[in-house]
């Protein structure tokens, strides 16, 4: 883990990063390519985990890390409800197996399902990270 000075330019690209990633999926689902749909969901709300951990000025060298760090400061300490955690880990195997499952077969249903977690997810994220840390984002017009 490294501490640094967090900018709002840099949360603001990290945002767009986690909603880019949720529109590349909905687009995947809509052309039938449901397991990249799956894990750009994934990435979607990897993004946005990021994006909460760099607001806190934390920055991880592995997968394993941001996410172990999220349960550990956001799951287990009340941020999150437990819920979130469990999606979060759902997304991660349903990706490892999209990734490096040459059989692994998604149907629509099951990927939009994913996509749909991963939206609720990701706006669960990106609103508190937002009221947590309103400096760092474009009010509204």
């Amino acid at each position: 883990m490294s501490e640094f000075e967090p900018t709002a330019q840099a949360a603001q690209d990290l945002e767009a990063h986690a909603t880019e990633r949720l529109r590349a999926a909905r687009e995947l689902l809509k052309l039938d390519l449901h397991a990249d749909a799956v894990t750009r969901a994934y990435y979607a709300a990897f993004s946005a985990v990021t994006l909460l951990h760099y607001l806190a000025g934390d920055s991880f060298s592995s997968h394993r890390q941001v996410l172990g760090q999220f349960n550990k400061n956001y799951i287990r300490s009340g941020v999150f409800e437990k819920q979130i955690g469990v999606k979060l880990q759902d997304l991660l195997l349903k990706r490892q197996k999209a990734d490096y499952d040459a059989s692994a077969r998604f149907t629509h249903d099951g990927a939009e399902q994913t996509l749909r977690d991963a939206e609720w997810m990701c706006e669960q994220i990106l609103t508190h990270c937002r009221r947590t840390y309103p400096d760092f984002f474009r009010s509204a017009p």
